[in-house]
C-alpha cells in the first residue's frame, strides 16, 4: 500500500510506443453528442467531469493513450445507457429497444479496455485513470457483464485509494476545482460499491446505477 509520495501521482502514465487506435469509432461529432446529453442528463448523479476538462481530454487522443481510453470509455458508457442510440451521426434520445447505440458502445468499450493493456495505468493512476475504470463497470453493467463489471469496479475503487482520495491530506494542495472533483469521485465510488454490495453482491438490476447519488 502507498503511504508516501502520493503527491507525486498526478501525470498521466505513458503511453506506449506504438499507440494504436481502432480507426472510425470516434468522431468529434460523437463526442460532442455524448458530452451534451450527459451534462443536460446525467452529471446530477455522477458529477465527476467538467465539460472543459472533458473537451481538453478530447483534444489530447491523438498523442495520450489515457485520454483515449477515457473518452472511448465515457462514449461507450453514454451509448449503453437505455434510450440513447445514435443516429444521422447524432446521439438522440430513441426507445431503448434499438440496438445500435449499444453495439457501438460495446466496440469503444472493448477498445478501451484493449489499449489499457498496453501501458501501467496502476503504477501512477491519476484521477481520469480511476474515472475510466468506473466507467468500464457502467459499461459493463449495461451489458449485464456483471462479474466484469463488479471487477472494474473494485479497480476503480482501489485506484481511488493509491491516490489517497480517502485521506485528507490529499486534498491540502489541490485548488477548490479538483478538490471537489475528487470527494464527488470519491463519494461516488463509494456509495455505488456500498450498493452493489448489499444488493446481492454483484448481481445487480439495470436501474441501480441511475439512482445514485452523492453527497
Amino acid at each position: 500500500m502507498m503511504q508516501e509520495g502520493k503527491s507525486s501521482f498526478g501525470s498521466p502514465p505513458a503511453s506506449p510506443p506504438c499507440y494504436l487506435r481502432a480507426s472510425g469509432l470516434l468522431s468529434q461529432e460523437l463526442i460532442e453528442g455524448c458530452t451534451e446529453v450527459f451534462f443536460t442528463q446525467m452529471y446530477p448523479t455522477m458529477p465527476i467531469l467538467y465539460r472543459e476538462q472533458l473537451r481538453q481530454t478530447a483534444r489530447d487522443i491523438g498523442h495520450s493513450a489515457e485520454a483515449y481510453c477515457l473518452i472511448t470509455a465515457f462514449c461507450a458508457f453514454m451509448l449503453i445507457q437505455p434510450g440513447i442510440v445514435l443516429k444521422m451521426g447524432r446521439v438522440v434520445e430513441e426507445q431503448a429497444s434499438s440496438t445500435n447505440s449499444p453495439r457501438l458502445g460495446k466496440l469503444l468499450m472493448e477498445d478501451s479496455a484493449r489499449l489499457r493493456k498496453g501501458y501501467d495505468y496502476v503504477e501512477n493512476p491519476t484521477v481520469n485513470t480511476a474515472i475510466t475504470s468506473f466507467f468500464l463497470f457502467g459499461c459493463c453493467f449495461g451489458l449485464n457483464k456483471h462479474n466484469t463489471a463488479w471487477f472494474h469496479l473494485r479497480e476503480a475503487t482501489a485506484l481511488a485509494q493509491i491516490l489517497g482520495m480517502q485521506d485528507e491530506n490529499t486534498y491540502i494542495f489541490d485548488n477548490v476545482v479538483e478538490t471537489s472533483r475528487k470527494r464527488r469521485l470519491y463519494w461516488l465510488l463509494f456509495v455505488t460499491e456500498r450498493q452493489v454490495m448489499t444488493g446481492n453482491t454483484h448481481n445487480f438490476n439495470s436501474t441501480t446505477l441511475s439512482t445514485l447519488r452523492t453527497a
